[in-house]
């Protein structure tokens, strides 16, 4: 019989109980290497900054709480991150 879990106290705790440390160690990987691909980029640009700033802010709260629960913040969360990613990339001035 499966373990299931209702909630953890946080969505890490959550997430490390319902695909491990390797899925987790995944889901970190697929925000930090676009990150680490874009990092001259993002250097010059203090406005794509700010959506990556309230990216943050989501993931530190989810520490402490579940705001990843909802569809829609994770959703948002998304747009924002790539969406700062991408506005570093086309305002690239060299």
């Amino acid at each position: 019989m499966p373990i299931y879990y209702q909630e953890a106290h946080s969505d890490w705790l959550q997430s490390l109980a319902e695909i491990g440390a390797v899925g987790t160690t995944l889901l970190v990987l697929a925000v930090a290497w676009p990150l680490w691909v874009q990092r001259r980029r993002l250097r010059g640009h203090p406005t794509a900054f700010y959506p990556l700033l309230g990216c943050g802010v989501v993931v530190i709260y989810a520490t402490v709480e579940f705001p990843l629960a909802n569809p829609a913040v994770v959703a948002a969360w998304w747009a924002s991150f790539f969406g700062g990613l991408r506005y570093a990339a086309l305002s690239e001035t060299t």
